[in-house]
């Protein structure tokens, strides 16, 4: 089956760093130089652009509420921000989408144990770095809940 939204840890290396993160493609670059490392896939980085959009998040709300924000207002930047979340988390994964998570997810065995992290595929410029400020979300099993797991961390961003 061609996949659209997963890269299999073993099929990627350092050139996927834009598609898939820079951890993501540094496991799948360990891998293919004989390092153990555990199986694993990643979503490509345009299954958060196509989430958004295809909730109407994108335009309908998170353009809106930001333009609206008095970021000098530490109270409204709460409440602003736990909406977008809000808005996020209780969105739809497109079932193509959850279809290949759910796929990828399965072929790793019998409701396997997973972490759920964040990444970020933006190029390492060296001025910018956020380690820990994304969710990462261990021992997450059974695949409903690694689909929520999902929106959660897309809900750090």
């Amino acid at each position: 089956m061609a996949r659209k939204f997963i890269i299999l840890l073993n099929e990627c290396s350092l050139d996927d760093k834009l598609l898939l993160g820079g951890k993501g493609a540094n496991l799948g670059e360990l891998m293919s130089a004989g390092f153990a490392v555990p199986p694993g896939f990643g979503l490509s980085s345009s299954c958060y652009d196509d989430f958004l959009s295809g909730n109407g998040i994108e335009t309908d709300v998170l353009r809106q509420m930001i333009k609206a924000t008095d970021f000098d207002d530490f109270e409204q930047v709460k409440t602003v921000t736990n909406r977008i979340k809000d808005s996020i988390c209780s969105g739809n994964i497109p079932e193509d989408m959850a279809e290949e998570i759910r796929d990828a997810y399965l072929s790793q065995g019998d409701s396997p144990s997973v972490a759920v992290r964040s990444t970020s595929a933006v190029p390492d410029v060296g001025i910018s770095s956020f380690p820990g400020q994304k969710d990462t979300f261990y021992h997450v099993q059974g695949i409903e809940s690694v689909l929520n797991h999902i929106k959660l961390c897309w809900a750090s961003f």
